[in-house]
């Protein structure tokens, strides 16, 4: 009998690929920034470490603000049973970074 998965395919699509082309940072900084969030989703998704915004098919997700790199967040949604797509990236300020959408 084959082992369940344990995880999601995260998958970049094309728009938040060009937004985060569009963030003042080097593209390593960016991956190391996002790593985080993508193994969050892709283990569990729903957690409510990850609040669904009302009305949407979307749910958010932050990352935290560090001395050399600013807090982003992450917009994406569950597509399927074994994927999760990431569709938008920003920089959070600083007065956004504890609101909750949700």
């Amino acid at each position: 009998m084959a082992t369940p998965r344990k995880y999601r395919d995260v998958v970049r699509d094309e728009i938040f690929a060009e937004a985060a082309s569009l963030l003042p940072l080097k593209p390593d900084e960016l991956e190391e920034a996002i790593r985080p969030i993508e193994w969050g989703i892709s283990i569990n998704p729903e957690s409510e470490l990850f609040p669904k915004i009302p009305g949407t098919t979307l749910r958010v997700a932050k990352t935290d603000r560090f001395p050399d790199r600013p807090a982003l967040r992450v917009f994406f949604s569950i597509e399927t049973p074994e994927q999760c797509v990431m569709h938008w990236v920003e920089i959070l300020k600083p007065e956004e970074e504890d609101q909750d959408l949700s």
